[in-house]
């Protein structure tokens, strides 16, 4: 249970700024970097580290330190509303980024989905009102709870932006607490590129060599976190003789994949990873693929869109709004 009282709280623009000035360092644009080259040749002296057996901990990077923020809705109310309000909400934002790229694509596909929920904790009030200010015209689609209700259309009399919706939501009903509250969906047109993702595969007889650089845009505001990078190796390949130029990899000889783990990747870092494998010999045309997967996550919102609670109907009363905000990156190439 998390405890809005705590002292790391950080102000989140809920009070619909019109300030533009950092729009500039939109990672959803220039996909290239502008620094597409890749040093793809191979160096057999930086293969010093060989692979541990095992399977990957999906606990390990498990979320539990929420970036927990307190809005400045309140300096909207008037001074008889703010006497009346001693209850508070905290909700959770989280949005996915699905990043997929092939090899007979020049550019790749994204999708971006989210989901607004609750988190649980006493005293909560019986119901009250989310306002979801989407500015840039990034979600094309609501897709409301049973006990989340749309109110926009009633709430005419107030001076909402034309994106603006509002959301009636009761927190008296157990379902609650279980599922998203709202889920939504991204335009196709909106494709940020928190990251690239580049590899080549080269296979010399029994010898199989792989590189793979992965690029932190240098316009992210954050760095990426609790990174995994996964590669899928094929049966003809053995796994179990990697050798690589990155130390911690970890082989999973019954899903065969061979992965690594990252902390943190700064906007405009890289990692560059090398590694060997013993294989069949296929001759001069064979060809082989590699899927990678690299999963990591965020503290951004890839649509934008704010979140206040300043607007309420007859019966809902004015709340204090707690936000915890995260994204999920899932980059697949194959």
């Amino acid at each position: 249970m998390i405890d809005p009282s705590r002292k790391e709280k950080k102000k989140l623009n809920v009070s619909f700024s019109s300030d533009t000035k950092n729009d500039s360092r939109d990672s959803s644009r220039n996909v290239s970097f502008d620094h597409p080259t890749f040093d793809t040749s191979f160096d057999s002296a930086v293969l010093q580290y060989s692979a541990d057996n095992g399977s990957w901990d999906g606990n390990l990077f498990a979320n539990d330190d929420p970036f927990l923020t307190e809005t400045d809705a309140m300096d909207r109310f008037s001074p008889q509303q703010i006497s009346q309000v001693n209850e508070s909400v905290s909700i959770k934002i989280e949005e996915r980024l699905s990043i997929f790229f092939d090899q007979m694509s020049s550019s790749p596909t994204c999708r971006v989905v989210g989901s607004i929920g609750i988190i649980p904790k006493p005293d909560m009030p019986d119901a009250f009102c989310l306002t979801v200010r989407d500015k840039r015209g990034h979600i094309e689609q609501y897709e409301p709870s049973k006990v989340c209700r749309n109110v926009t259309g009633s709430l005419v009399h107030l001076a909402l932006e034309p994106e603006d919706q509002i959301f009636q939501i009761s927190l008296n009903k157990p379902e609650a607490m279980d599922a998203p509250l709202i889920r939504y969906y991204c335009v196709p047109q909106l494709t940020p590129m928190p990251m690239l993702l580049k590899s080549k595969v080269q296979r010399t007889g029994m010898q199989c060599q792989v590189g793979i650089r992965i690029r932190a845009n240098p316009k992210n505001k954050r760095p990426l976190e609790k990174m995994v990078i996964m590669m899928v190796i094929p049966p003809d390949i053995n796994g179990n003789s990697a050798v690589m130029s990155r130390k911690g990899g970890l082989w999973d000889d019954l899903k065969r994949i061979l992965s690594w783990t990252n902390d943190k990747l700064h906007a405009g870092e890289f990692i560059d990873i090398r590694a060997q494998f013993q294989c069949a010999d296929l001759g001069a045309e064979a060809t082989t693929t590699l899927p990678i997967l690299v999963r990591c996550d965020g503290r951004s919102l890839f649509s934008r869109i704010e979140f206040s609670t300043e607007n309420s109907d007859n019966s809902t009363r004015p709340v204090k709004l707690y936000a915890d905000q995260k994204s999920r990156v899932l980059y697949r190439k194959v």
